[in-house]
């Protein structure tokens, strides 16, 4: 063991104590609300606007602003209150525990996550082993086991992508050259955001 698999364990510790804290319900309610809110956000920020500009009297784009980011708050907001009711009513029957201990499970799968993402990006950069080098990698317990962690979601993920892209040929209509960009109102359109995550995982499984 050395000073890298320190690091690294502090990490996976932070994961667990975390999960122990806020349980396994409240843990993937967290994650499920921010990807929720980003999603319903694009959804229905016009139609929130459309609600909030009596109200505020702003500009039109300021109002449409203001009404995403209402909903990137409320969305995980209103998900953890309903995660921690369920919290209390698990440990007023008897699981509080099982579910700290699935807590504490998810917790270090996901700052795993987090760190082997870390990993490869500083490995995209650090070509030369100066910043960590190859025998602290080599000699690292929890390098090789966190780094394939992130390996295996990155091609997960691009896979899942590119399904989704094959069963909806036309959510990106050809020739539009702003597809990629954003619209008329100035929020990202088309398929920005899945191809940001692709193009992501391609330049970390690429170096």
């Amino acid at each position: 063991m050395n000073l890298l698999d320190i690091i690294l364990g502090i990490i996976l510790a932070i994961g667990v104590v975390a999960g122990i804290k806020d349980g396994l319900i409240r843990q993937v309610a967290g994650l499920l609300g921010l990807v929720a809110g980003i999603f319903l956000g694009k959804m229905w920020y016009l139609r929130v606007a459309e609600k909030l500009d009596p109200l505020l009297g702003t500009s039109e784009k300021t109002t449409q602003i203001i009404a995403f980011i209402l909903i990137l708050i409320l969305v995980p907001a209103i998900l953890s209150f309903l995660a921690w009711l369920v919290s209390k009513w698990l440990s007023s029957v008897g699981l509080g525990g099982f579910n700290r201990f699935l807590g504490a499970i998810f917790g270090a799968l996901k700052y795993a996550l987090f760190a082997g993402i870390l990993i490869t990006a500083v490995e995209s950069f650090d070509t030369e082993g100066h910043l960590v080098t190859m025998k602290n990698r080599q000699e690292s317990v929890l390098y090789g086991p966190i780094h394939s962690i992130s390996d295996v979601v990155l091609k997960e993920v691009k896979q899942q992508i590119k399904e989704w892209k094959e069963e909806h040929p036309d959510s990106e209509p050809a020739g539009n050259d702003n597809a990629d960009k954003s619209d008329e109102k100035g929020f990202p359109s088309g398929n920005s955001a899945a191809d940001s995550v692709e193009v992501i995982s391609e330049f970390f499984e690429n170096k």
